[in-house]
């Protein structure tokens, strides 16, 4: 029969574990729903929730070891138990480094050395856990401080090499993980064996439990705007874009991506000059290489051709959706990534979901790129 104090305890582990599962359950949901699942660097989001999930299944076997269990050797069992679900719940995270994309993020070396570290401290808890407290304790307060340090890594490399709403989105997810991990200082007991107030106890419980939900709340805000992972050099690779009436045979709009300036698009030129003269074209602006994607179009086989090979450029094309279908999204990059695609296709929806009423009219052909100059907000939104 539970006292009130261990009731009180036991509806505050309850909480915490409803609320980490529910967390899980929408990380993965959001991998699984969202279309996150063409881009390799996405998985983050599903190895976030597989982490919240191992995590849990620790707080809960703590909760109920806490507050249930009477017998000494069985609750041995379970401390022991419970830190290492605790160590093994950050190898999700660790073994991202498998996916080559991540490598350009996390550098491998460093993650296989914490993952060596945390097999050592498995072993240590499975030899020593049940038989002596204080090995018990160094085990604990070492697990957290190994998992802490990798955090505190592997957000120093976010702000370094990501940027935009995905390196803000991932910095709330990484500082809510550190502050979940760091509220197990005080939620695995490891002071309590030294405290001898009651009052005192209580507070760290309540602090733990508190500091816990605020770095769940930090996550979910995280995942909840979560954004399209792109390979980290994307933006760099970027040169032009283009969309195109196909029908008319007339450019609607074309980006730069120099963000006003000419810089970029000079760089770009100079860096193809002793390569090939083909990328001209692509910044004039006039109907000359319109005239090439098409006449490529055209003389395919495949009506709906995907990429043409221009020189030492690639040229992504997108088609219009239903009676849109005339209108050719046309991207001009360095080089294929899975990530242009995706980028391509939100481009096609954010213009059709704003322009179509407009595409269906007939204008004077002088005016489209009057009509359509305010695209350059909506696109500057996508890529930020």
């Amino acid at each position: 029969m539970l006292d009130g104090i261990e009731e009180f305890y036991f509806l505050l582990y309850l909480l915490v574990v409803i609320v980490g599962i529910e967390l899980s359950i929408f990380s993965i949901y959001k991998y699984q729903r969202g279309g996150y699942k063409q881009l390799p660097l996405d998985r983050m989001l599903f190895s976030i929730g597989l982490l919240y999930l191992i995590f849990d299944c620790s707080f809960f076997i703590f909760a109920i070891n806490q507050v249930v269990i009477t017998s000494n050797v069985l609750s041995a069992v379970l401390s022991m138990l419970t830190i290492f679900i605790i160590q093994v719940s950050i190898f999700p995270i660790l073994l991202l480094v498998v996916i080559k994309e991540f490598s350009q993020i996390m550098h491998s070396q460093v993650n296989y050395l914490f993952m060596g570290i945390q097999l050592v401290l498995i072993v240590l808890n499975g030899i020593f856990n049940p038989l002596f407290s204080t090995i018990t304790i160094i085990i604990k307060i070492s697990t957290i401080s190994v998992i802490i340090v990798y955090f505190v890594y592997l957000f120093r490399e976010i702000r370094k090499k990501t940027s935009g709403e995905i390196k803000k989105r991932l910095q709330q997810v990484i500082i809510g993980t550190f502050i979940n991990y760091l509220s197990l200082v005080f939620n695995l007991n490891i002071f309590i064996p030294f405290i001898y107030n009651n009052v005192a106890e209580l507070l760290i419980v309540v602090g733990g439990i508190i500091l816990l939900i605020g770095g769940y709340l930090f996550v979910f805000y995280g995942i909840y705007k979560f954004p399209t992972f792109y390979e980290v050099q994307w933006k760099e690779n970027l040169i032009k874009l283009f969309i195109i009436n196909q029908k008319k045979n007339s450019l609607l709009y074309s980006s730069d991506f120099s963000e006003g300036s000419k810089s970029m698009e000079d760089e770009i030129k100079k860096k193809y000059k002793t390569k090939s003269k083909k990328i001209e074209h692509f910044f004039t602006g006039g109907l000359e290489g319109i005239d090439k994607i098409l006449s490529e179009i055209s003389q395919s086989e495949d009506k709906q051709l995907q990429e043409i090979k221009k020189g030492d450029v690639v040229v992504l094309l997108e088609y219009g959706s239903g009676r849109l279908s005339h209108i050719v999204y046309v991207l001009v990059v360095e080089k294929a990534l899975k990530s242009y695609k995706i980028f391509l296709n939100k481009i096609k929806n954010q213009f059709e979901s704003f322009y179509k009423q407009l595409l269906l009219e007939d204008f004077e052909r002088d005016k489209e790129k009057l009509l359509f100059k305010n695209f350059d907000l909506i696109l500057q939104n996508l890529i930020v």
